[in-house]
C-alpha cells in the first residue's frame, strides 16, 4: 500500500476539484457582496426617489426596462433571485464534487497491477458506485458518513433541480436513517444543516454557505482515502513509463539518479505520497533502456 507523505494528503485530482470549489465559492461570496452593497444604497432613498421606475432610476441601465419596477419593490424581487442563484451554486458545486468518484476509480484502475472490474451499474449516485467499487475490490473504505453526506446532498440538490414539494423515498430513508450520525459526524464543523429533516424549500443564505463548505471537507478527506488505496507500484511504474517511456537512453548511475529524482517528485506532487526507493530505482531501470 502506498505511504502517505502527510495527514492532509492532495492529489492532484483533489486539488482541481477543490480548486473549482473555491471559485465556486468566491463567486457566491462576490453575489452576496453586490447583493448587500445595492440594497444598502436603496435603503438610503428619500421617500420620493423610492417610488421611481428602475427605468428612471437607471437611465443608463439596459436591462432597466425589463424589470420596470418601483425601487421600493425591488426587495421582494431580490428575494426571488436569492433562491435562484443560491441553488444554482449549491447545484453546480455538487456537479464539481460528484466527479471526483469516477475519475478516482479511473485512476485506480490504471494504476493497479491486476484488474480491477467494476460491478454493474445500479439506480443509484455515484458516491454509492464508488463505494460499492471499493467493497468488491477489497480497498480499504471511507468513511461511510462521508459517502451519505454525499448522498444527502444529492438529494437535496434533486429537491432543487426538480421543484420537489416533497422528500422522495429515498430522500426522507436517509434522513431517517443516518441523520442523526451525520449531525454527530459533522458537529465539530457546526453547519446549520440538519441531516434529520430532507428539506426540499429554497434553499437560505447560511445553508448555502453550509453545504458549500461541507462539500469541500468532503472531497479533502475522501482525497486523503482515495491516496491511500493507490496501488504503490503499480502507480510507480505507470509514471515512469509516462515519463520515461519514449526517452531510450544507455542507463548508468547518473541516469538512474537522476530519473528516480525526477520520479519521485512528480509522484509527491501529483499523489501526495513517497515511493519506496525500491520502487523508483526498479521502474527506472525498466523503462526507456536500450
Amino acid at each position: 500500500m502506498a505511504r502517505i507523505v502527510k495527514d492532509r494528503t492532495k492529489t492532484r485530482l483533489g486539488r482541481e476539484i477543490e480548486a473549482a470549489l473555491i471559485s465556486l465559492n468566491d463567486q457566491h461570496a462576490f453575489f452576496l457582496f453586490l447583493e448587500y452593497q445595492f440594497f444598502e444604497q436603496l435603503r438610503a432613498l428619500s421617500p420620493t426617489s423610492a417610488e421611481h421606475f428602475t427605468t428612471v432610476a437607471f437611465p443608463g441601465n439596459r436591462y432597466a426596462s425589463k424589470i420596470h419596477v418601483r425601487l421600493r419593490d425591488l426587495p421582494s424581487f431580490g428575494e426571488a433571485h436569492r433562491s435562484v442563484t443560491f441553488g444554482a451554486y449549491f447545484t453546480t458545486s455538487y456537479e464539481v464534487a460528484s466527479g471526483f468518484t469516477d475519475k478516482a476509480l479511473e485512476m485506480l484502475r490504471n494504476f493497479s497491477r491486476t484488474p480491477l472490474h467494476l460491478p454493474p451499474r445500479r439506480r443509484e449516485g455515484p458516491e454509492q458506485f464508488y463505494q460499492r467499487a471499493l467493497a468488491s475490490w477489497a480497498l480499504k473504505m471511507p468513511a461511510s458518513q462521508l459517502i451519505d453526506t454525499l448522498s444527502f446532498m444529492r438529494y437535496r440538490r434533486n429537491s432543487l433541480v426538480h421543484l420537489n414539494e416533497a422528500p422522495t423515498r429515498p430522500y426522507e430513508t436517509l434522513a431517517s436513517q443516518s441523520g442523526r450520525l451525520l449531525n454527530t459526524f459533522w458537529m465539530k464543523a457546526r453547519p446549520s444543516v440538519d441531516f434529520t429533516i430532507p428539506e426540499t424549500k429554497p434553499l437560505a443564505e447560511r445553508e448555502t454557505l453550509d453545504l458549500l463548505k461541507l462539500l469541500r471537507i468532503v472531497i479533502q478527506r475522501l482525497d486523503t482515502h482515495f491516496a491511500s488505496v493507490i496501488d504503490e507500484r503499480g502507480l510507480v511504474r505507470v509514471e515512469a513509463a509516462r515519463l520515461f517511456g519514449g526517452q531510450r537512453v544507455r542507463m548508468n548511475r547518473y541516469v538512474m539518479e537522476q530519473r528516480m529524482q525526477i520520479l519521485r517528485t512528480e509522484i509527491v506532487r501529483n499523489y501526495g505520497l513517497s515511493p519506496r526507493e525500491s520502487e523508483l530505482k526498479t521502474a527506472v531501470q525498466e523503462v526507456g533502456t536500450r
